[in-house]
Parts: structure tokens; sequence; C-alpha cells
């Protein structure tokens, strides 16, 4: 009756990120520290330094991450570790894991009105829900300079108009990517899921071919 998830929060820029991970070992499946890589890129520092505590897996996944940091060319990637039974060193990723567990379960409970009927936390869509859950307070919380995290990190406010996760909406088709639009259909119905970070676009879930990416969607 649970999933297990990583939890990232930026220092800098005051970003989260929360991601459900198969294990936080990484000797069999590199997913974890792959989507630590990936969001390091996505803020786009130059100088990172990885801090966690002192579990065994998480050093290893740092390790990992580390490495792949390495490839990207960054100017400097380090780690850190923390000081042993000392709550306070963490204190910043304390706050955000729990703002993240209120945030996701919140929408949680917002889906389930939506279909009227309990979605368990161990079904796929929980995923792409807490996943989404970030997003919101990266792109929706207004810190004391008046700005979000994401226009700390992009230099602009983001401006696409969000549903509600889970909501059925109508989305624009490509006709290069055949499909609908190949079809001569200009518009088809799938699930909204969230945004693709790295293009700004809606993630539709369509029945019939999976997950879409669309620039345009109608509620």
């Amino acid at each position: 009756h649970a999933v297990r998830v990583i939890v990232e929060y930026c220092r800098g820029s005051h970003s989260p990120f929360i991601h459900v991970v198969p294990s936080k070992e990484t000797s069999r499946d590199k997913f974890a520290a792959e989507r630590v890589v990936e969001n390091s890129v996505f803020l786009g520092h130059t100088r990172v330094i990885l801090r966690s505590d002192n579990e065994p897996a998480l050093l290893v996944l740092i390790g990992d991450a580390l490495k792949g940091l390495r490839i990207q060319q960054l100017d400097s990637v380090a780690s850190e570790g923390s000081v042993p039974h000392d709550p306070q060193t963490a204190r910043a990723a304390e706050v955000a894991v729990r703002n993240l567990k209120c945030q996701g379960r919140a929408m949680h409970l917002t889906l389930a009105r939506f279909l009227e009927r309990h979605v368990p936390v161990t079904h796929p869509l929980i995923a792409w829900l807490v996943e989404y859950a970030a997003f919101v307070r990266m792109t929706g919380v207004i810190g004391r300079d008046c700005k979000s995290a994401y226009a700390g990190i992009r230099g602009t406010e983001h401006s696409l108009r969000l549903p509600f996760f889970g909501e059925r909406v109508r989305f624009n088709g490509r006709s290069r990517e055949g499909g609908v639009a190949g079809e001569n259909i200009r518009w088809s119905e799938g699930i909204y899921v969230g945004v693709h970070r790295r293009t700004n676009q809606y993630l539709v879930f369509d029945s019939e071919r999976g997950i879409r990416e669309a620039r345009t969607v109608m509620r």
C-alpha cells in the first residue's frame, strides 16, 4: 500500500523534484540516478554539489549521479555528506519532503473526486501525479522575492494554463506524428497528466497511442 519515492531540492533556486523509483539501489537499475542528472541539467547550474544523508543506498546513488553529471561536462561536480544525527543539516530538504507530501495528498484526493473512485497509490497514474505535484509547487508557489522557483530558473514565469491532473481534455495532434492528425482528425480526447519540462508541452494520455505531447489543449 505504498510506493518508494526520491525527493530532491535545489537550495539555490528552491526547486523541488519528486519521482517514484523502483529502488534506491542503483547497481541494477540506474533510473533514480538518471533522474538526479536530468533534474540538475534542467536547473542549468554549471557547479553542482550533491548532499544526502549517510544511508548506504543513497551514497551509492550519489556516486552514480556524479558519474552521470561529469559526462555532462559541468564546471564543477562534487558531493557533500551530512552531519550524523543532526537533522538541521538537511532542514530545507525535510521541509520540501513535507510540502510535497501535502501537495501530492491533496491532488490524490482531488483525482478521486474527479473519478468518483479511489485510486490506489500503487497505480501507475500516481507516478505521474507526484512528479506533477512538484511541478505545481515549482511554478505556483511564490517566494519572498515575489517570484516562483520556475521564474528563478528560466527568467520568466510559467505561462501555460494548467488543467486539473486527471482531467479529460481535447488535444491537437500533429500531422508529422501520424495517428490522430494523420487521419484528418484535428482534435482527440485524452487524460491530462502533466507538462514536459524540456519542451513545455502538455502531456496527455491517449488510450490508443499512449503518452502524447501537445501544444494546445481544450478543457
